[in-house]
């Protein structure tokens, strides 16, 4: 009856051990503590630090895979963000860019030319003509239309922009900041 006692109470104790945690130290302790050899409850060929030593090396394993696996994910994510960024820029930037190009082009004469195509900076060039399909300054211009084209620069002073009257006609003026 005795040995009956010890084995539940033992058997208890094992209980106790998965379900809250106890150390195989501590489950040898307790077991020894009811008058039994550890041995007597637990199968000889399993040996209970041994199985906490592999339960440590597998929690080691398993927090270096987590580790690596959040690594790999920071190396995704600032990747991403890289990605993310440089659309951002592309968007914001080429039209200033693109914009910045035009002006050089349409600037990069002395004096305003005869065809109406360039002028420098703060001086009007005047196409006398409509405008060739083959023209390609600038980006999709409308090619039934006079045009008369200048770049601004209001930096140092207010520029006074006076159109004659046209009776019954009308014009369409664009005013960009760069």
């Amino acid at each position: 009856m005795a040995a009956g006692v010890a084995t539940m109470a033992a058997t208890t104790v094992a209980t106790m051990a998965a379900v809250e945690g106890i150390t195989a130290g501590d489950f040898v302790q307790e077991v020894s503590s009811l008058g039994m050899h550890p041995e007597s409850i637990i199968p000889s060929n399993t040996n209970l630090l041994e199985e906490e030593q592999n339960q440590r090396t597998t929690d080691r394993r398993v927090k270096a895979n987590i580790k690596g696996e959040l690594q790999d994910l920071r190396e995704d994510v600032r990747e991403e963000v890289a990605y993310l960024l440089g659309m951002e820029s592309w968007i914001y930037g080429y039209p200033l860019v693109l914009m910045d190009v035009t002006r050089q082009v349409l600037t990069a004469a002395p004096a305003p030319n005869s065809e109406g195509t360039a002028a420098p900076i703060n001086q009007l060039a005047k196409m006398p003509h409509y405008v060739s399909s083959y023209f390609k300054n600038v980006v999709r211009i409308s090619l039934n239309s006079l045009w008369t084209t200048g770049w601004l620069d209001l930096g140092k002073e207010p520029i006074v922009f006076s159109v004659p009257y046209t009776g019954d006609r009308y014009y369409v003026m664009s005013v960009m900041s760069m």
